[in-house]
């Protein structure tokens, strides 16, 4: 053991052998060239400190590469990501249809376009055919007569005032005249309305066709009222004849060219016309004419007979003048012998003088 100790080390240094010098004493150190123990204890803690400096710094540095590689995902929340993730899946889906068809999918924008577009189609569409159908039905209306059901009509016809009227003055009226009718029909052509009139005139009723306003009017009869027309008119739908049972005014003006014999004249033979209509239609429906219509007619016969005709210029009250005399000689004749067809002729003269009216209106 002692020999062990007592060794000597030997170092070579670059071939050369170097003998170890003999430590030389130092303070704190003993003899033998071991240090005190309580320096060997700081010592030994001061390694030890060293080395958990070491160690915190290598934990620090391999610490802060973590946070360089790491990145920190901020999530939205649910609703918002799952949106957010919809959205993308979409856009993916899209570009991939692109690929796959070399189309795109059209946007929001051409759809509203092509919406738009599809609704003022079917507008135009619309419009076009309500049109045609209007033009069509309009032409169909002039081609035939007017589809009018058999009833009455109360409406008031006014004629338009005489043509002669100076131009901008108001035209005077005398007096107007009050006309109930049995009308067969509405026609927009004469052969239409002549065409309608045969099968009446082989039943030998009264009829007369006259031109209003561009039309042509188809009647069977007159009356002294309204509710005498209908009844008239429902005995001819019995055989088959459609009617219309309405009131017509005629205005007679001053300034129709009227003298005042003239306009005299008119008045009385108005008057002799509604005794005659009422007579007649009355007698056609029961088959006699009521007593006190024989009476009021046979006045006014009297007083028509003693009228002169030398004073009247006008070639309208001529006619009615001539009309007015057949259908007196009709009523007298019906009178005398009976049978319908005279009073149906006093009704087809008493049309005529209808005709008159008109044109003196």
């Amino acid at each position: 053991m002692d020999k062990q100790r007592n060794r000597t080390i030997v170092i070579k240094i670059n071939g050369k052998d170097r003998p170890l010098k003999k430590p030389v004493n130092q303070p704190g150190l003993k003899t033998d060239g071991k240090r005190p123990e309580n320096q060997a204890k700081q010592e030994l803690s001061l390694k030890k400190e060293k080395k958990d400096v070491k160690i915190e710094k290598e934990a620090a540095d391999q610490a802060a590469a973590t946070r360089e590689e790491a990145f920190e995902w901020i999530l939205p929340e649910n609703q918002s990501f799952q949106t957010i993730f919809a959205a993308r899946k979409k856009k993916t889906q899209s570009k991939k249809n692109i690929r796959k068809t070399g189309k795109a999918t059209k946007t929001s924008f051409n759809n509203s376009a092509q919406n738009r577009k599809m609704v003022m189609s079917v507008l135009f569409i619309t419009l076009f055919a309500i049109l045609v159908g209007t033009g069509f039905g309009l032409i169909m209306l002039n081609m035939v007569k007017s589809d009018q059901k058999p009833g009455t009509e109360t409406v008031s016809s006014e004629s338009p005032g005489f043509a002669e009227n100076p131009a901008g003055s108001s035209p005077k009226k005398a007096f107007s005249k009050t006309v109930y009718v049995v009308q067969g029909g509405v026609f927009t052509t004469e052969t239409a309305a002549e065409n309608s009139r045969a099968p009446a005139m082989e039943k030998g009723l009264p009829t007369a066709t006259i031109e209003m306003d561009n039309k042509f009017f188809l009647f069977l009869g007159v009356a002294d009222s309204l509710d005498e027309a209908k009844l008239f008119g429902a005995r001819l739908q019995e055989e088959g004849i459609n009617f219309y049972a309405k009131e017509m005014i005629f205005h007679f003006s001053e300034n129709a060219g009227l003298y005042p014999e003239e306009t005299a004249f008119l008045k009385e033979a108005s008057s002799l016309f509604d005794t005659l209509a009422a007579a007649s239609i009355t007698g056609l429906r029961e088959g006699i004419i009521p007593a006190e219509s024989k009476g009021k007619l046979s006045s006014q016969i009297n007083n028509w007979e003693k009228s002169s005709e030398s004073n009247i210029q006008k070639a309208e009250l001529k006619t009615i003048k001539k009309e007015l005399d057949a259908a007196v000689k009709k009523i007298s004749s019906y009178e005398k012998e009976g049978g319908e067809k005279h009073l149906a002729g006093v009704q087809q003269h008493l049309l005529h003088v209808l005709s008159c009216f008109q044109q003196l209106s």
